[in-house]
């Protein structure tokens, strides 16, 4: 048995959701509820956290590439 022949099964609401977006025709699922659920401090501190993070690891990440690799030669 090769590996072409191993197939994961994606479940179809999962697909159904990422392709074509959320289903508004469920009970429960979008509208002022679902925007209300989380407050909106909440999603600002959230992105505001996300943002940190990820400039962060660019940063760090872009630092490390304008060194070069005489810089990691240097430091032992």
């Amino acid at each position: 048995m090769g590996l072409d022949t191993i197939t994961v099964p994606v479940p179809q609401t999962f697909w159904d959701s990422f392709v074509g977006g959320v289903n508004f025709s469920i009970a429960g699922t979008g509208g002022p509820e679902c925007v209300a659920f989380i407050p909106y401090w909440q999603k600002v501190w959230e992105t505001l956290l996300a943002l940190v993070i990820s400039f962060s690891f660019t940063y760090g990440g872009w630092s490390q590439i304008s060194k070069g690799p005489e810089a990691k030669l240097i430091g032992g």
